[in-house]
C-alpha cells in the first residue's frame, strides 16, 4: 500500500510531519485479545481485565465496545459506559438512535423507553414526539393529544383517559393565569376551520385554596345555545379529593383521570344536541364534576363535516395547560410505579408517602392518621413525614430538644449537631455582655466600643460610663448632661435647667440639707432641647440633683432608648421575633423564655466583645454566621448558616479557601458547543439561528456556579473582580467568543484566592482583553509614519486595574502636595511610555496581523512578535527605567512582565485594589484605618508575599470593622446589594437549580431592568463608579453608594418587578425552559406569620429587620387576599428581599 503524506500551510502556520509510526492493524503481540494499534492509541500495555477508568467495564470490554478505556462516560451523556452496553446503546453516541433523546434521558425518565428505538412501542409515534405530548413510548396507546371525532352521525366524542397528575406544593402551584380564578388545569382545542381558538375547553381553576370546575364552548366555534357560548362553572365545590389529590407535600398525586366531551342528539337530521362536560375519577369509577347542556346547536363547520380542529395552526392536535409546579403522566401505569416515582406513592391520598408509612408503622389506607400526633411533640404526622423525622420519637435526633423546638427554631431535627441557640449568657435581660458598665448598644450607636468606663473622651466632666447612662455622645463636649441653677424672675423663686434626654426617665428631687432628697413634681416646662422649672425658696439654703435612669415600658430587657437604636419597639416586647429558651445556669434544660427583641438583640450582639478585640469565635449565632455569608457568597440559606456554625467564622473562611473546589464556567460552555456540534438533544442554550451559541449562555454558566457551588466564597471574590477587570461581552469584537469569554472568567475564579500579579498578567496578555482595550497588534511608534501605539490599555491597567487617579496613603485617603491639591498617579507621557511596552502583542499560533475570527482562536494567550515590539528604553513612574534591551521573543516578554510589576509594586497598588475589594464585599465606606489594615496585608501576607488575594481576602472578612455588629448599627455602612447577587440569593433560598441543571438567559430583558449582568457591563468603568455619591443625605454626609447608581428612576420600578416575575415563577423562557422556586423550605411555617418572618429576617437580614418593617410586611401577609398558602410564603420571601434591611448588606 502506498501512502503520500504533503506539508501544508494554514492560517499562517507551517505545519509539517514530526513522525510516523507503521502498526500491523491485526496484530496482538501480547495475545490478550486486544490488537496492538488499540493498546498503542490508548497508551495501554496492561492485562486485558484492568478497568482503569471505574466503569465495570475492562480493557477488553471496552475495545468490543468501541468505548473509552479511560473515559468512564465516553460520549458525556450521563450514562457510563458499562450502563450502555447493559441497555445495547452506542456508547459513543449521545442519541443512539437519533429520536432527539440522549440515552441518559430515555432510561431515566419516568415515562421510560429504549434508547435503541426511535420508536419504542411502534406507534408510528417517535419518543421524543410523545414526550412531547405527556404520552407513554412504551404503550401503542396513546399518541399525540386528541381531538373531537365524530363517532357516528349523531355523536361526537372528545376524550382524553389516563392523565395523571403530580403536584409539587413547594413549587407553589402557580398559574398560567391571574384573577380570582387561578389556572390550574386547561384543556381546550381550536376549530381552525373557522379560526375559533378554544372552541372547547374544560378547566380546572384554583380558588380560594380549592380546585373547582369551569366549562365553555366559544361562539359559531363548536356548540351554542340560544346564540350564545356554552359556560358553567361550580366554584362552590372543592374536587382536590376527588381528583385523588392529598392537598399536600412535593409529591401530590391525582387518581387516573378522564376528561370527557360528549354530544348526542336523536337522528342525524335534530338540530337539538345533548353537550356533556365530565371529569371521571378512574380509579374510583366515579364521576367527579359533570354538567349536561340540553338544546343546543352545532355550529355549520360540524354539521357539514368541515371542521378541522387542532391548535393554533398544526391540525390534529389539542393542547394541555397547567400550573407551574405540576407533571403531567398518560400512562397506564399508575404514577407511583413509573421510573423513578417511587417516592409519590400515596393510597390514602393523606400527603404522606406509603413507604414513610409503612415504616413508621403508620397505615397507608387510613387517610386519619396524617393529622395525628402519635408523639406528642406539637407535629402532626403529615408534618413530620415532610421533615423526614420518626412520627413515634419526639426527639427524632436525640440531641435533647423536641422535633417541634427545632422546626420553630429552624434547626435540623434530624441532625445531633444542629440544635436550637438555647441562650446561656449570664446577665439575660440586660444589654451590657461584655460586663463594662456601658450599654452595648450605647457603644454601637456612637462607635465607642474600646472606650474605658472611667475616662473622659471629650473631657466635658462626665465619664464615658456616665455618658452611657445618660444617652450622651462621649466624643462631643457638647452632648453633656449639666444642671444649672439660677435665680428666677420670680421673687423667692428659683430657677432650675437641665438637658431634656429622649426616651429616659428625669426625676428632680431636692433637700435642704444633703442628708434627705425627696421626689418634687414640679410643672415642667419645654425650652427647645431643655428642661425649666421653677422652684420656690423656703429655706436658707437648698439642694437640687436631677436622676436620670433608664425605662423599659414593655419590660423586654432593653431599655427605650436601646430599643431606638436597636430599631425594636419600646411599646412591644417581641416586635423584632417570637421569645426563645434560655439556658442560664447550662445544664441543658430551658429556664424561661426571654422577649423577642432580647432574643435577637442576644443573636447581634453574643460575641460582640470577641469580633471588636480579633478573638477567634468558635460558636458564631446564626446572626453573625449570616452576617458572613452575606458577605462572602451569594446569600445565605439556613442550612449554610449551621455549616457556618459548626465550622467558626475563621474556619469557614479557611475551608474556602483551602478546600473547596473551584467550580468554573468553561465545562458548561464547552458542554453546550459540543451538543451544537454533535447530537443537538439540549434545547435549552440559546444559539444564532443553530450556528453558534450566543454570549447569554455565560449566564447560565455564572448562575449555575453562584446558585450551586461549593466555592461560594470564591465564585463572590470572583465577581467582584470582574467588576475591577472589566471585559464585557457588549464588545461586538468579542460577543461572539463565548469560550474565550468563559475561559476570562476562569481565570478571576481561579486567581480568586491566588496572586494578583499573576492576574495581572493573565489579564494583559488574554487576547480578548487585547480586542477589547485595543492593545492587539500594537506597533512601536513611528512619527515618520504618524504612527503610535494605542493608549487604551496602558491607561485603564493604571486608572482601573492597579493605580487609580490620585496617589494615595496606605488608608486610602488621598495625598497632597504643598498646596493641598491632589497628586495624579501619571501623565500623559506615562501612558505614551506604557503604550510602548505593549506592542508586538498578537493572537498565538497565528501569523502577525492574520486576522482571526474563530472563538477557540482567543482560547490562548496573546503571542509576542519580536520584530513589532519596542525594544527601546522606556521611562514609567517614579523614575523606574525599562531599559532597552536586545530584540528576542523573551526580551519583549520581560518589558511587560517588568511593566507589570512595577504597577503591581507601586504603593497605590495596595491601598487601590484593597478599598476596591471591601467595596465589593463588606462596605461602601470604609474607613481609612480598615483600609490601611487591609492594604498592609496586601503588601505581606506575613510571610513576605505581595498581592496574596487569599489572605487580603480573609483579612477582608476578618476585620474587626466587618466582624462587630456595632459597626454595622452605624448609618455610614454597609452596602446597597447589588441585583445580581440579590437575584442569586433569591434562587438559592428558592432551590431553583434543585436540578442541576438550572438555566439562566434571555434576550436582555434582565439587564434593562437591572442595569446589570455579568461580564456585560456597558463599558470598561463597570456598571457603576466606586466614588458614587447617590444625591440626598448620602451626599449630603459625603458617602459613597456606587451600586445606587444604576438605581434609577426607572430601575426602582423595573427591578423589583423582575424580582416579582422571578420570585413567582422563577427562570424561565417559554417554551425553550423554565425552573420553577421552590418554597418548600418555608412549608412548616405558613401558618405562623410570625416563625415565617424569623426565618426570613436570618437568612435575608442577617437579623437586621426592624420592627417597622416586620410589622409592615405582618401586616401585608395578614390582608392579601391569598389563594394557596404557598403563595404567602412567596409574598413573604419578596417583600422581605425588597425591604430596606433585604436591600441593604449591614
Amino acid at each position: 500500500r502506498t501512502v503520500s503524506f504533503e506539508s501544508f500551510r494554514t492560517s499562517g502556520n507551517h505545519s509539517g510531519i514530526a513522525g510516523i509510526q507503521i502498526i500491523n492493524t491485526s496484530g496482538d503481540a501480547d495475545s490478550d485479545g486486544l490488537p496492538d494499534w488499540w493498546e498503542i492509541l490508548h497508551h495501554s500495555d496492561v492485562s486485558s481485565n484492568v478497568d482503569p477508568d471505574g466503569d465495570l467495564l475492562n480493557w477488553l470490554e471496552e475495545f468490543e465496545a468501541r468505548s473509552h478505556p479511560w473515559k468512564a462516560d465516553t460520549d458525556g451523556d450521563g450514562l457510563s459506559d458499562a450502563e450502555e452496553v447493559t441497555a445495547g446503546s452506542n456508547p459513543n453516541k449521545i442519541d443512539t438512535d437519533n429520536d432527539g433523546l440522549s440515552d441518559f434521558d430515555e432510561l431515566n425518565h419516568p415515562l421510560r423507553s429504549d434508547p435503541t428505538l426511535a420508536d419504542t412501542d411502534s406507534d408510528g409515534v417517535e419518543d421524543a414526539r410523545e414526550r412531547l405530548n405527556f404520552s407513554d413510548p412504551r404503550d401503542n396507546s396513546f399518541s399525540s393529544l386528541p381531538v373531537p371525532v365524530f363517532v357516528s352521525a349523531t355523536e361526537v366524542l372528545w376524550e382524553i383517559t389516563d392523565l395523571q397528575f403530580i403536584n409539587d406544593h413547594g413549587n407553589g402551584v402557580r398559574s398560567y393565569g391571574g384573577g380570582p380564578n387561578r389556572g390550574f388545569i386547561d384543556w381546550k382545542v381550536d376549530n381552525l376551520t373557522v379560526g375559533v381558538a378554544s372552541a372547547l375547553r374544560m378547566r380546572l381553576f384554583r380558588q380560594n385554596e380549592k380546585i373547582v370546575f369551569y366549562v365553555n364552548s366559544r361562539l359559531q366555534g363548536s356548540f351554542i345555545r340560544n346564540g350564545t357560548n356554552l359556560q358553567y362553572a361550580d366554584y362552590q365545590k372543592d374536587l382536590t379529593k376527588a381528583l385523588g389529590f392529598a392537598g399536600f407535600g412535593s409529591c401530590d398525586t391525582s387518581d387516573p383521570l378522564t376528561f370527557r366531551f360528549h354530544a348526542t342528539r336523536g337522528t342525524s337530521e335534530s338540530k337539538d344536541w345533548k353537550v356533556s362536560f365530565s371529569i371521571l375519577n378512574q380509579k374510583l369509577g366515579t364521576t367527579v364534576a359533570g354538567h349536561d347542556f340540553i338544546g343546543c346547536e352545532a355550529v355549520p363547520s360540524l354539521i357539514d363535516g368541515s371542521a378541522i380542529w387542532g391548535i393554533g395552526g398544526d391540525p390534529g392536535i389539542s393542547k394541555i395547560d397547567f400550573s407551574q409546579g405540576l407533571q403531567l403522566y398518560r400512562s397506564s401505569t399508575p404514577v407511583e410505579r413509573l421510573n423513578g416515582l417511587s417516592h409519590c406513592s400515596d393510597a390514602d391520598n393523606d400527603g404522606m408517602n406509603d413507604s414513610f408509612e409503612r415504616i413508621h408503622g403508620l397505615a397507608p389506607d387510613n387517610p386519619s392518621d396524617a393529622l395525628t400526633d402519635d408523639d406528642t411533640d406539637g407535629l402532626s404526622n403529615l408534618l413530620e413525614s415532610i421533615l423526614g423525622t420518626n412520627p413515634f420519637q419526639a426527639d427524632s435526633d436525640n440531641d435533647g430538644f423536641s422535633d417541634s423546638q427545632e422546626t420553630a427554631q429552624f434547626t435540623d431535627p434530624n441532625s445531633a449537631d444542629s440544635i436550637p441557640p438555647v441562650y446561656q449568657q449570664e446577665n439575660i435581660g440586660h444589654s451590657d455582655l461584655n460586663n463594662n458598665g456601658m450599654s452595648d448598644l450605647w457603644e454601637a450607636r456612637f462607635g465607642s466600643g474600646n472606650l474605658k468606663p472611667n475616662d473622659d473622651e471629650d473631657g466635658d466632666g462626665l465619664t464615658n460610663k456616665e455618658e452611657a447612662k445618660m444617652g450622651t455622645n462621649p466624643f462631643d463636649p457638647k452632648s453633656n448632661f449639666r444642671v444649672i441653677a439660677e435665680n428666677s424672675e420670680m421673687a423667692n423663686s428659683i430657677n432650675i435647667r437641665f438637658p431634656r434626654l429622649p426616651l429616659k426617665l428625669q426625676r428632680i428631687h431636692s433637700s435642704n440639707d444633703l442628708q434627705s432628697f425627696v421626689r418634687s413634681r414640679p410643672e415642667l416646662t419645654i425650652d427647645g432641647d431643655e428642661f425649666n422649672v421653677t422652684f420656690p425658696s423656703s429655706f436658707p439654703s437648698e439642694f437640687f440633683r436631677v436622676s436620670v435612669s433608664d425605662r423599659d415600658l414593655d419590660s423586654d430587657g432593653l431599655s427605650d432608648w436601646e430599643e431606638n437604636v436597636f430599631g425594636s419597639n419600646s411599646s412591644a416586647p417581641n416586635s423584632l421575633g417570637r421569645p426563645v429558651s434560655y439556658d442560664k445556669n447550662g445544664d441543658g434544660n430551658p429556664d424561661g423564655t426571654i422577649s423577642g427583641d432580647q432574643a435577637v438583640f442576644l443573636e447581634r450582639f453574643a460575641n460582640r466583645e470577641s469580633f471588636a478585640t480579633g478573638l477567634a469565635v468558635t460558636t458564631p449565632t446564626r446572626t453573625e454566621a449570616s452576617r458572613l455569608l452575606l458577605q462572602g457568597s451569594f446569600g445565605p440559606t439556613m442550612g449554610e448558616i449551621e455549616n457556618v456554625r459548626k465550622q467558626g467564622i475563621e474556619g469557614w473562611i479557611d475551608d474556602q479557601i483551602d478546600t473547596q473546589p473551584a467550580t468554573y464556567h468553561e465545562s458548561y460552555i464547552k458542554e453546550i458547543e459540543n451538543d451544537l456540534n454533535g447530537a443537538r438533544i439540549d434545547k435549552t442554550y440559546r444559539t444564532n439561528n443553530d450556528i453558534r451559541i450566543e454570549d447569554e449562555n455565560l449566564q447560565t454558566a455564572f448562575a449555575r456556579a453562584a446558585i450551586s457551588g461549593p466555592d461560594q466564597l470564591r465564585q463572590r471574590v470572583a465577581f467582584a473582580l470582574s467588576q475591577i477587570l472589566v471585559i464585557s461581552r457588549q464588545d461586538g469584537n468579542i460577543d461572539q467568543n463565548v469560550r474565550s469569554l468563559s475561559r476570562y472568567y476562569d481565570r478571576l475564579i481561579e486567581h480568586s484566592f491566588g496572586n494578583y500579579y499573576d492576574l495581572l498578567m493573565g489579564v494583559t496578555l488574554d487576547a480578548n482583553m487585547g480586542r477589547y482595550l485595543s492593545h492587539v497588534g500594537n506597533l512601536p511608534p513611528d512619527p515618520a509614519l504618524n504612527r503610535y501605539p494605542d493608549e487604551n490599555y496602558a491607561r485603564e491597567v493604571m486608572q482601573l486595574f492597579t493605580i487609580g487617579l490620585w496617589e494615595l496613603n496606605q488608608d486610602g485617603s488621598y495625598k497632597v502636595d504643598s498646596n493641598g491639591d491632589q497628586i495624579p498617579t501619571y501623565d500623559n507621557h506615562a501612558i505614551t511610555e506604557l503604550a510602548r511596552v505593549m506592542t508586538g502583542l498578537w493572537f498565538a499560533n497565528n501569523g502577525w496581523g492574520i486576522q482571526i475570527k474563530q472563538d477557540h482562536e482567543h482560547l490562548v494567550p496573546m503571542e509576542l512578535f519580536p520584530t513589532k515590539h519596542d525594544f527601546g528604553e522606556k521611562k514609567l513612574l517614579n523614575g523606574f527605567i525599562i531599559p532597552a534591551r536586545t530584540p528576542s521573543k523573551a526580551n519583549g516578554m520581560q518589558d511587560i512582565r517588568d511593566a507589570i510589576r512595577h504597577l503591581f509594586e507601586h504603593p497605590n497598588c495596595a491601598p487601590f485594589i484593597s478599598r476596591s475589594l471591601i467595596q465589593f464585599l463588606i462596605t461602601s465606606n470604609p474607613t481609612p484605618a480598615y483600609v490601611e489594615r487591609i492594604s498592609s496585608i496586601f503588601s505581606d501576607n506575613g510571610k513576605g508575599v505581595r498581592g496574596d488575594l487569599g489572605a487580603v481576602v480573609k483579612g477582608i472578612l476578618m476585620d474587626p470593622e466587618a466582624r462587630d455588629p456595632a459597626i454595622a448599627t452605624s448609618p455610614e455602612f454597609g452596602l446597597f446589594r447589588e441585583p445580581v447577587i440579590r437575584t442569586m440569593h433569591l434562587a438559592k433560598l428558592t432551590k431553583m437549580n434543585r436540578s442541576g441543571d438550572l438555566v439562566w438567559w434571555d434576550y436582555g430583558n434582565y439587564f434593562e431592568d437591572t442595569l446589570q449582568m455579568p461580564m456585560n457591563s456597558p463599558t470598561v468603568f463597570n456598571f457603576y463608579r466606586p466614588d458614587y455619591s447617590p444625591p440626598g443625605s448620602l451626599n449630603v454626609a459625603g458617602l459613597d453608594g456606587p451600586a445606587f447608581e444604576i438605581a434609577n428612576s426607572y430601575t426602582l420600578i423595573s427591578a423589583p418587578n423582575r424580582f416579582w416575575e422571578i420570585a413567582d415563577r422563577g427562570f424561565r423562557i417559554g417554551g425553550r425552559y423554565h425552573f420553577a422556586p421552590s418554597y418548600e423550605d418555608f412549608m412548616p411555617y405558613l401558618e405562623d406569620s410570625d416563625a415565617l418572618l424569623d426565618y426570613l429576617n436570618i437568612v435575608i437580614c442577617a437579623g437586621g429587620m426592624g420592627a417597622q418593617t416586620r410589622s409592615i410586611i405582618k401586616s401585608n401577609l395578614a390582608k392579601t387576599d391569598i389563594s394557596d398558602a404557598v403563595e404567602k410564603a412567596r409574598l413573604a420571601v419578596y417583600l422581605v428581599m425588597m425591604s430596606p434591611e433585604g436591600s441593604v448588606q449591614r
